[in-house]
């Protein structure tokens, strides 16, 4: 990523034992191999700006990770860790080379820097992937280029923060004022959760953006209480929770990939965002 300041560091020695006075034949063949896993430091969004003190990343502007190793693809085709949801945090917790930092305490814009540098790292800077197209809906097989692609959103300044992590709104239609906090890892496994009880409870599932909207609202004019931030999200005008979503997308720190698009059907050319499909992280699943 053009952003990175990357240190790349390798040392690869094959070491041959001293030679004895023994006989040829009793000689040993036996030589030590040595590898020092390569690291390289990966430019955060947030600038660690958003990041309480006492947390390892408060004011970080970087955080350094070791290169993909086969350890890594054993955590990548690990179906349990697949079906429980959490394999791409198990990856980031591996490949960070300071062990305090903990995926489940990353803010989303960091967690997505962090897994499309340890993508790169692992299988390099091609990534072939199916889009397809918005004007006529032909699938287009392609070829990108990661680091070519990749952008840095950042926060605007029209945000109005209230602390280290949050922010307040005053919405259009209700007039009502309102403290969002920003989503962390943890955030998304708690929501993970919650579908998955819901399920196995036979319990409809809520809307998606409701619910996400409920987890990053922490105070309605003044008042905490989980009970009337619920019951305001779910009668919310949809002015309201559009300009709400807005501005969230707005303060949120962030890293993307985006390119120039022209479909081989229609000709039709946009700047669009690149999906991340199964693809990105197992490349042999194919396009």
């Amino acid at each position: 990523m053009a952003r990175n300041k990357n240190r790349k560091t390798a040392n690869m020695g094959v070491d041959t034992p001293e030679v004895s006075a023994a006989p040829v034949a009793q000689q040993s063949n036996e030589q030590s191999f040595s590898w020092t896993n390569p690291t390289e430091f990966v430019d955060l969004p947030s600038e660690g700006l958003r990041y309480p003190q006492g947390h390892p990343l408060h004011n970080q502007t970087s955080v350094e990770i070791r290169h993909m190793t086969a350890k890594e693809e054993d955590i990548l085709t690990s179906e349990s860790l697949i079906r429980k949801g959490i394999v791409l945090d198990r990856l980031i917790d591996s490949v960070l080379v300071n062990k305090s930092i903990k995926a489940e305490s990353l803010l989303i814009g960091d967690k997505n820097a962090i897994l499309i540098a340890a993508r790169v790292t692992g299988y390099g800077d091609d990534y072939d992937v199916s889009v397809d197209c918005p004007n006529c809906g032909e699938t287009n097989k392609t070829s990108f280029i990661i680091p070519d692609i990749t952008n840095v959103v950042e926060p605007s300044a029209e945000v109005e923060w209230v602390s280290h992590d949050s922010f307040k709104v005053s919405l259009p239609r209700t007039k009502v004022e309102v403290v969002c906090r920003l989503l962390t890892g943890h955030d998304e496994e708690t929501n993970r959760q919650r579908i998955k009880n819901e399920k196995k409870a036979g319990i409809a599932r809520s809307g998606g953006l409701t619910s996400q909207i409920q987890m990053f609202i922490t105070s309605i004019n003044g008042s905490e209480d989980r009970g009337m931030i619920r019951s305001f999200v779910q009668n919310m005008p949809a002015l309201d929770a559009r300009h709400l979503r807005k501005v969230y997308a707005s303060a949120v720190p962030n890293i993307e990939l985006r390119a120039d698009f022209t479909c081989v059907a229609c000709e039709h050319n946009a700047d669009m965002e690149v999906p991340i499909t199964a693809g990105f992280f197992w490349p042999d699943a194919g396009i």
